[in-house]
């Protein structure tokens, strides 16, 4: 691909745009890991935390449950809802390109035969 006069941003689109849909989810995962390790512990985030942990204690986990607690963040995954907010789900849906992937998302994910109607 020829990248004259294309900005840095541009040239990536352009080379994530080839990736499978496994390997999107790599780099997602990357990105998210990349840009966590870089996020300042700022006060909405120790506020993230000390509301995180008021939640775990409502749960009533019994002693010596591990837990991983991770600050959320809108980033390659969109934007994330609150757990009593399931109108936001959409700002989650990215285009994949596949028209029949509603169809079809057995085949997608684990390889059954394609079906050409819903039912």
């Amino acid at each position: 691909m020829h990248y004259d006069g294309v900005s840095k941003i541009e040239k990536v689109e352009a080379e994530l745009q080839k990736l499978s849909p496994q390997e999107l989810r790599q780099v997602c995962d990357w990105l998210d890991n990349f840009v966590g390790d870089r996020r300042q512990l700022t006060a909405e985030f120790q506020s993230a935390v000390v509301e995180s942990e008021k939640e775990m204690k409502k749960a009533e986990l019994p002693d010596g449950t591990r837990v991983h607690v991770e600050a959320a963040e809108a980033g390659c995954r969109g934007s994330v809802a609150s757990p009593g907010d399931p109108f936001r789900i959409g700002e989650q849906a990215v285009e994949t390109g596949i028209h029949d992937l509603a169809t079809n998302a057995d085949h997608y994910l684990y390889g059954h035969p394609k079906v050409s109607h819903a039912g």
